[in-house]
């Protein structure tokens, strides 16, 4: 599945300062990380030899992973997506396509931690942007992990897939497999609805095929419309949640069935992507419910 993940550990190698100029943001809850750094580029890494199976990029280069995959799409997409908003506020204004019910599941405990900003899912846990540009929320079963990108390499025809301020649950719960995790991106596509069907996709694709690269199955994909809240004003956003069956592979650690879903909010040039991805069948497996609650907490300051 080649999946990388990169900690910063306290170095920042990507400034967010201005993804929303003009509109404010929650304040670090360190302004000295704030401070950017510079970086030495490094030699890209090698493509995989066909056949063969792809490495897990654990230490990928973070100023590298965000200009190349992210960088450009999310801070011009999120500098502009306080731009040409309808004024009436529609966040709870959810329309959705009928979709099988799936009850929520248990959630665990709060680890205690104090979030840095109010959340808006009551007892859930805010995952913040560096520079307070955005946040969303998730259920106290995640860890919030706002300093790490991580996401799936480039693989044949596949581009690669970079996920910012992040979150994560049953983390390493099989060698390096994360039970379910969740994190912003861009897509090309300007038509949130579009944006959000195909980033779910693509996601899908690459979290859930065997080794063998076959693609997953998806069935049952809620659509819908809401409204992002970005300070006084709302932008009109889709939303895609497509039930995945992994077909049977080499990887023990994939499970039988998962959930995968995207909230999509047009730019300039594009769209801002909030993905959540999470395996079923398993014990605290968030439900589609909880995906969708995480989907439509995403807001601006």
């Amino acid at each position: 599945m080649s999946r990388f993940r990169e900690h910063d550990d306290g170095t920042p190698g990507y400034e967010d300062r201005a993804a929303l100029p003009g509109i404010g943001g929650y304040q670090p809850s360190d302004p000295a990380d704030a401070t950017p750094a510079r970086f030495r580029p490094a030699p890209p890494a090698p493509e995989p030899e066909p056949g063969a199976k792809p490495r897990r990029w654990r230490k990928a280069p973070l100023w590298l992973i965000l200009a190349v995959t992210v960088g450009i799409g999310v801070v011009n997409l999120v500098r502009g997506i306080g731009s040409g908003l309808d004024g009436q506020d529609e966040r709870r204004e959810v329309a959705a396509s009928p979709a099988p019910a799936t009850a929520p599941a248990a959630r665990a405990e709060p680890s205690g931690t104090a979030p840095a900003v109010p959340p808006e899912v009551p007892g859930w846990r805010p995952v913040v942007a560096r520079d307070g540009g955005y946040a969303y929320d998730v259920p106290p079963g995640w860890e919030p992990r706002p300093g790490t990108v991580h996401g799936w390499e480039a693989s044949g025809s596949e581009p690669r897939i970079a996920l910012v301020t992040s979150a994560f649950t049953g983390r390493n719960s099989c060698g390096d497999h994360d039970r379910g995790g969740s994190g912003v991106t861009s897509a090309g596509e300007r038509d949130p609805a579009t944006a959000a069907l195909r980033t779910a996709e693509r996601v899908a694709r690459r979290a859930y095929p065997p080794d063998g690269g076959m693609a997953p199955g998806s069935a049952g994909i809620e659509t819908g419309t809401t409204g992002v809240l970005l300070g006084d004003r709302t932008r009109r956003g889709a939303f895609a949640i497509a039930d995945v069956t992994v077909r049977p592979g080499g990887d023990p650690c994939l499970p039988d069935r998962a959930v995968v879903g995207a909230l999509a909010v047009p730019g300039d040039s594009g769209s801002v992507v909030l993905v959540v991805y999470a395996d079923q069948g398993v014990p605290g497996a968030p439900g589609r419910a909880e995906v969708r609650e995480i989907l439509l907490s995403f807001r601006g300051p």
